[in-house]
């Protein structure tokens, strides 16, 4: 891959904007489709270049080869539960404050701000996506606080691993200087104090979601944050994590009501933490699917049974919506 600059490019935006609107009603549509991904394909290969992307009411910049508009071009409504729910929340919580941690290009705080306006923590580590997220954020008020950081564990040798848009940390052997220098939790933290009353924790890291939540442990256990996490049994394994043992010790310290979403963003289901069976039943539905299919869970603590019901019935009636079909027949869940 080449080197990416900040400078944007307009051809690459131009056919970024064929590629998001060619529709698939003909199969000259779907030719057209086909011919466009594949200049994408070539155009990636030699460099990569910044597009000027129109999300959630902003310009949004970030690499060509960055997928992201194009699961928004098939699901319109991709990740844009995270919003929902972060405006539910605000009502209860005047004073919310966010922390996102993989935080890629800015686009959970565009889309956070594109709904309310409240102070984010977004830590991310790979330094071409921070590049981007911080000319992403710099328009924001209040202004969102960017900490170029991976999260990790004292002991850990690791390199990142960028594709498709999203950057991922995996073990090394190596001591080459390559490795990536990680930072707990605690220590970013301590570096950003006022952020220690945050009441949502959004965490997307493409495998390393249930070991940060381990790190971050004590805090939540402490500040009982709304957390919202990617749940991949196949990368939780990579990381040598088991997510039923943290939904385990989640409930230990009094989480209770858990939202489950597909990861295309559709709302699946909701239920306790008490609710083993269930839990282990999605464990193993999403497992060896080689994170072709995977799902996000929102989690409440008990203390916030109130705004998880909200969200919940929130969710459902998005949904309906969504999908044409009225509550008439629906029974009041």
């Amino acid at each position: 891959m080449g080197t990416m600059s900040h400078e944007v490019s307009r051809g690459a935006t131009l056919l970024l904007k064929l590629l998001v609107s060619t529709k698939d009603r003909t199969w000259l549509d779907r030719v057209r489709w086909s011919a466009l991904l594949r200049a994408r394909q070539m155009l990636v290969r030699i460099s990569d270049p910044v597009v000027e992307y129109d999300f959630c009411g902003t310009k949004l910049h970030l690499p060509f080869s960055h997928d992201l508009p194009i699961y928004r071009r098939t699901l319109p409504m991709y990740s844009d539960n995270l919003g929902r729910i972060a405006a539910q929340l605000s009502t209860k919580y005047g004073d919310l404050e966010i922390i996102d941690v993989g935080a890629n290009v800015g686009d959970t705080a565009a889309l956070i701000h594109s709904r309310i306006h409240v102070p984010i923590l977004c830590i991310e580590g790979d330094p071409r996506f921070v590049e981007l997220l911080r000319a992403n954020v710099a328009g924001h008020r209040p202004t969102s606080v960017v900490e170029q950081s991976f999260i990790g564990t004292s002991g850990e040798s690791l390199i990142a691993v960028v594709h498709d848009g999203t950057a991922r940390l995996v073990h090394t052997q190596s001591n080459n200087g390559e490795s990536i220098q990680t930072k707990s939790f605690d220590q970013i933290l301590e570096a950003h104090p006022s952020f220690r009353g945050s009441r949502l924790l959004k965490i997307d890291t493409d495998g390393m979601d249930i070991a940060i939540l381990n790190s971050a442990y004590n805090w939540i256990s402490r500040q009982k944050p709304v957390l919202f996490f990617e749940y991949d049994p196949d990368l939780q394994r990579d990381y040598g994590s088991s997510g039923l043992k943290l939904l385990g010790k989640l409930k230990e310290v009094g989480y209770r009501r858990v939202l489950v979403y597909e990861n295309t963003g559709d709302f699946m289901c909701s239920c306790e933490l008490e609710n083993e069976r269930l839990l282990s039943e999605l464990h193993e539905f999403f497992s060896g699917r080689k994170s072709g299919r995977y799902c996000d869970l929102c989690i409440f603590h008990g203390e916030d049974d109130d705004i998880a019901e909200v969200v919940r019935r929130c969710e459902l009636d998005v949904f309906r919506r969504a999908r044409h079909f009225t509550t008439a027949d629906t029974p009041d869940v």
